[in-house]
């Protein structure tokens, strides 16, 4: 889904994710944590139509019922492709169930993916779903051994 992420919002645009929702929809090969994270990456600059957010709830059905663990370049990816969402419910419910994973994820976080969740984060709008996974990203930022390049520390203020 990656080519979809800075289509124009045309009918035509707005047609193909729902085309491509009903795909996932009949899917029923279980979903990777990888397949998970590329859909919503895919889907960055998809700007709150009635269409991406059918489709944002959809891939948020197979990341609940993906039993196997996320990595921390998986979850990255995921907060990073949630950068230009609108605030919507689907949005919200997304990033909760990404939190989850986040919180689940026992393995270190490098800079630079911290960086990805921070910057994932810079559009999205005050909400619980939002201030959780805030406070998600803060305990693996502060969990990080890792030094922090200048590069990553620009990454992370930029995503503020």
């Amino acid at each position: 889904m990656g080519g979809l992420g800075c289509q124009d919002r045309s009918e035509e645009s707005k047609a193909l994710l729902v085309s491509v929702n009903g795909k996932l929809k009949a899917c029923k090969d279980p979903f990777t944590p990888q397949n998970i994270a590329m859909c919503i990456d895919g889907l960055r600059c998809q700007e709150g139509s009635e269409a991406s957010n059918a489709l944002l709830a959809s891939v948020n059905g197979k990341l609940e019922t993906c039993k196997a663990p996320f990595k921390p370049q998986e979850i990255a990816m995921c907060i990073d492709g949630l950068r230009c969402q609108q605030s919507s419910e689907a949005s919200k419910a997304l990033l909760a169930s990404v939190n989850g994973k986040l919180q689940a994820c026992k393995d270190p976080f490098t800079p630079l993916q911290i960086a990805m969740c921070i910057g994932g984060l810079r559009c999205q709008e005050s909400s619980e779903a939002s201030k959780a996974l805030l406070v998600s990203v803060n305990g693996k930022l502060n969990a990080c051994k890792d030094p922090f390049t200048p590069q990553n520390i620009a990454m992370c203020i930029d995503g503020l």
